[in-house]
């Protein structure tokens, strides 16, 4: 993790309050910070998921497709 990216989550108010030391040992075992593009994907419908997704900066937008294939937008989070 960069410590741009450890000064993001340390703002968080999830984390807030977290010395350091304490914020890196909870991270240690996360997979790297992953960046996706614009209308790429972040999770998929039926996959599983094993760990906690954290937006470090910009929006995502969960959507479903209806039965003629039409995308449907659910919420946007930013």
């Amino acid at each position: 993790m960069t410590p741009d990216e450890r000064q993001l989550l340390s703002a968080c108010p999830f984390f807030m309050g977290l010395g350091a030391g304490r914020l890196e040992h909870l991270l240690s075992p996360c997979p790297p910070v992953r960046t996706v593009g614009e209308g790429g994907s972040v999770a998929l419908r039926q996959t599983p998921c094993h760990n906690l997704l954290i937006l470090l900066a910009g929006q995502v937008r969960g959507e479903i497709t209806d039965n003629k294939g039409h995308a449907l937008e659910v919420e946007t989070l930013a």
